[in-house]
């Protein structure tokens, strides 16, 4: 059986976070397991799993039925590029992980990041990266949705308005509503730990632009 759903965003946007929720609130939802660096599973052996919660589906999309959901997740960008700034995600010689997201970046055409300093890759890196989401979920009769991580980790409502769009079979309000209260909200913030690289100030103006598209802003 096909899953139904793939979430998914940049590196550090909260899709851990979100992936305890839905399977809290009993979304049959699997975390970084059908889809990682070394497959992407889309057809799984498991019983009625719906979805999958990865950041790491772009470099996969190639292999992406058209009829499967994108749920793009969003969150502050300054946040998340100086996440990957400070959990060396864009070191290829970190691991594993990161050596394939460099070897992804040379088939996706934007491997020129590596060459600039650590604090223009990363912007430029948050750039691509869901710009890739976004292009390959737009176009045609694909199911795309984009949103905030924090309006959905914030508002019962609206979190609930999203869940029982993307699985209407599956959704209880009550669940959702008791796996918000359990899953804490508190997304590490590399501008608590003093581990700023970049401001908002030093964003080119492309970047900027698809941020404030996304609904951010200094």
């Amino acid at each position: 059986m096909q899953i139904r759903a793939v979430v998914t965003g940049c590196p550090h946007s909260g899709t851990r976070y979100m992936a305890k929720v839905l399977a809290e609130a009993r979304i049959p939802v699997l975390h970084e397991t059908l889809i990682n660096c070394s497959q992407a599973l889309l057809r799984p052996n498991y019983f009625d799993i719906q979805a999958e919660v990865s950041w790491f589906a772009p470099g996969w999309f190639h292999k992406f039925p058209d009829d499967i959901m994108i749920l793009h997740q969003v969150r502050d960008p300054i946040e998340v590029m100086n996440s990957l700034i400070a959990r060396c995600v864009l070191q290829p010689s970190k691991s594993v992980n990161t050596y394939w997201l460099y070897e992804v970046s040379k088939s996706l055409g934007f491997q020129h990041i590596y060459d600039m300093s650590m604090p223009a890759r990363a912007m430029l890196f948050w750039y691509h990266w869901n710009k890739i989401i976004e292009n390959f979920g737009l176009p045609g009769n694909r199911y795309y949705h984009r949103y905030r991580i924090e309006y959905f980790s914030f508002s019962v409502t609206r979190a609930a308005s999203y869940v029982l769009a993307w699985f209407p079979q599956c959704f209880d309000r009550f669940l959702l509503h008791m796996a918000m209260n359990k899953v804490p909200r508190d997304f590490p913030r590399v501008t608590d730990e003093k581990l700023v690289s970049i401001t908002w100030s030093m964003l080119p103006d492309k970047v900027r632009g698809l941020a404030e598209r996304y609904g951010y802003s200094d």
